[in-house]
């Protein structure tokens, strides 16, 4: 009777608590006289590294990043937006007059880094239809489009409640188009392409403020033009947003150039794997980029050979060191994690025993030293690493939320830091005969 009554006792203790509670268990006299016991551990050894995402598809959001910042531990990102924008109808009034053309973006509410710094926004034409080729589903942050000529720009301090910014382009270019579709020249999509392929909105070269995205389907082009008929009339016509039925008319094309700095100004291929020793016991992370960090346990099913019991509770903690973040390069709450194969390709969410998914928490644990911690729970994991042998040597990564379209970073303690370093909690459930 013995073995039903220990599988008794941990089928209600798993289902008394979920995944991201602590456990708080006071036994009875009973359950002591049944020789169940819990055991703790956190010397469990496992590895962290740091690798980078071949590509990141950046179509999906509803949104472009525009702007470049200087880091020195992941060095100068720099991200310019892609976006095409067409009329609702092809009609012009013969006799309307053209005033102006503006760029109309709408602040999306995300930034990084700086805002404080003045930013420089500069809009140019693109000589390329934005399109899916070869097979695409998706645009990647590795894309790019060669552009023809600078349209305008606008030197602004970023206020990102604002509703939206204005940025006067080049009145050729705007009375160009204007009197293509009043003359009947451009009358359709197709006759348009000849003449406007989109715009790349990017940062200046020399900048060194915040990342702020803005939302497609709200941005606009804007013609304004008079009635000739009606003195002092401000009229406009615009050109927006549009997905087509079989691909997305934007994307972000982010990059990092990490020169000067600890890691590898180019990463070889996916499966190219920094050790956070060559990284002074620290790991990365930069959303859009595509900078991860891979955590793996090689040795765990010997381990639990070693250890015996079952598990009961498994929880990540991994220390962040406050001196390496500010108001600027600010952390966020929780991350995504993701199961990864032996080649490094993402496989599926992590999720728990109830098919839910997982994230990590950021916690400040003692508030008084501030010490800031990630937390994760991966019981279920561990679980699974015991019972597959071809999942042995899978591992988890972490990623902010919308990684393709952040630039988020964040530089972790690992688990062989000489102090402060990261670990394994785990609760293993015993039963002596």
């Amino acid at each position: 009777m013995k073995p039903i009554f220990y599988a008794l006792i941990l089928s209600m203790l798993l289902a008394s608590c979920t995944n991201e509670e602590a456990v708080y268990f006071t036994p009875s006299g009973d359950f002591i006289e049944s020789n169940v016991a819990f055991k703790v551990v956190d010397t469990i050894s496992f590895t962290m590294s740091t690798f980078k995402i071949d590509s990141l598809a950046t179509d999906l959001y509803g949104k472009i990043l525009v702007g470049q910042y200087n880091d020195p531990y992941f060095g100068k990102t720099t991200s310019s937006g892609y976006i095409y924008f067409m009329p609702s109808n092809y009609y012009i009034d013969n006799s309307y007059v053209f005033d102006s053309i503006a760029l109309n973006l709408k602040y999306s509410g995300y930034y990084y880094n700086d805002t404080l710094a003045q930013k420089k926004i500069q809009v140019h034409a693109i000589d390329k239809k934005i399109k899916y080729r070869n097979g695409q589903t998706n645009y990647y942050n590795t894309q790019d489009i060669a552009t023809t000529s600078l349209l305008g720009e606008r030197t602004f301090y970023p206020w990102i409640y604002k509703d939206s910014i204005k940025i006067t382009l080049d009145y050729n270019f705007g009375l160009s188009l204007f009197d293509k579709i009043k003359t009947g020249v451009i009358n359709s999509s197709d006759e348009l392409n000849e003449y406007f392929k989109g715009l790349k909105i990017a940062p200046a070269s020399d900048e060194d403020a915040a990342m702020i995205s803005f939302t497609t389907a709200d941005s606009y082009l804007r013609f304004y033009y008079s009635n000739p008929s009606e003195p002092g009339s401000v009229l406009y016509y615009d050109f927006k947003y549009s997905n087509f039925a079989t691909y997305r008319n934007h994307f972000s094309q982010i990059k990092s150039d990490r020169t000067g700095t600890s890691l590898p100004v180019d990463f070889v291929n996916q499966e190219n794997e920094i050790s956070e020793e060559a990284l002074s016991h620290l790991t990365y992370i930069q959303g859009g980029v595509g900078l991860t960090t891979k955590i793996t346990f090689p040795n765990f099913k010997e381990t639990m050979y070693d250890l015996g019991g079952v598990i009961y509770k498994a929880d990540l903690k991994i220390p962040l060191d406050n001196n390496l973040f500010d108001k600027k390069r600010y952390v966020e709450d929780s991350l995504r994690v993701f199961v990864v194969d032996i080649n490094n390709e993402i496989v599926r969410a992590l999720i728990d025993s109830n098919g839910n998914t997982v994230h990590a928490y950021v916690e400040n644990e003692n508030p008084e030293f501030n010490e800031t911690y990630i937390n994760v729970s991966i019981g279920p994991f561990m679980q699974e690493l015991l019972n597959s042998n071809t999942m042995r040597n899978y591992g988890l990564v972490l990623l902010p939320f919308d990684y393709g379209i952040k630039t988020n970073r964040l530089l972790l303690n690992s688990n062989n830091k000489p102090q402060n370093k990261a670990k394994l909690k785990l609760t293993l459930l015993h039963y002596d005969d």
